[in-house]
């Protein structure tokens, strides 16, 4: 909306600022790192991200692939396959659970993924 001179009124520029700052926030991470590795003892296949010059730890749970789309993974090698082949798809999860969570560890869990 604009007033009669066809400037932006001062809430709708405070909304847009808003819905930037909102874009920047999803937007901010990244996965420039495409390293993975699997944690036996927690059962959790761990890679980085990073939001500017933040490094963000994310874990997701082995049940995410065996209770899914990989029921016969049974092994490290299984499982990192696994996670190779749907990595876009868990990427775009990560983004949205750090999104809500803008905590520093996220663990991503079968619940996530629904």
């Amino acid at each position: 909306m604009s007033d009669a001179a066809g400037r932006p009124r001062d809430g709708d520029l405070a909304d847009n600022a808003i819905q930037q700052k909102n874009k920047r926030r999803i937007m901010a991470i990244a996965f420039p790192n495409r390293a993975r590795s699997y944690d036996e003892t927690a059962r959790r296949i761990r890679f980085l991200g990073h939001d500017g010059m933040f490094e963000i730890r994310f874990s997701m749970d082995i049940d995410v692939l065996t209770k899914g789309p990989c029921p016969a993974a049974t092994s490290e090698r299984d499982y990192l396959a696994g996670f190779d082949g749907l990595r876009t798809r868990i990427l775009d999860v990560a983004k949205r659970v750090y999104g809500s969570k803008r905590q520093n560890s996220i663990i991503l869990k079968l619940s996530d993924f629904r």
